[in-house]
């Protein structure tokens, strides 16, 4: 009998197991479905979240956590959205960062970075 009960499992096909559908709908937002950003100087700086950062950089989440409270100035490496605890971080310039430290090249790429705001062009 249990050979029998066991055979039966085993004759099942595995979609009748899985065959409830998933909730693939995604939230789509400004900062991480590129196709939506036209302007050239927003994608220049692209933010991304903790994740694709360690994947990036080759650093863990919890030394990019303790960079962030000890090193990495908020709104230039990263910032938190409005009315979340994510974290995003500015791509580009952590890269940068980890490269050229504290040299004027890496201040010459937050200068970019800045000019780069629509909030420059108001100045």
């Amino acid at each position: 009998m249990i050979a029998l009960v066991f055979h039966f499992k085993m004759a099942l096909p595995l979609k009748t197991h899985f065959s409830s559908p998933v909730h693939t709908k995604t939230r789509s937002s400004p900062m991480t479905d590129r196709k939506k950003i036209r302007d050239p100087k927003l994608t220049a700086f692209p933010f991304v979240r903790t994740k694709e950062m360690v994947a990036s950089s080759g650093l863990s989440a919890d030394t990019l956590k303790q960079l962030r409270r000890e090193v990495l100035t908020e709104k230039i490496y990263w910032f938190h959205p409005p009315g979340s605890v994510r974290v995003l971080w500015n791509l580009r310039i952590v890269l940068d960062w980890l490269i050229n430290s504290d040299t004027p090249a890496h201040q010459k790429a937050i200068e970019a970075y800045t000019k780069s705001l629509p909030s420059s062009d108001a100045a």
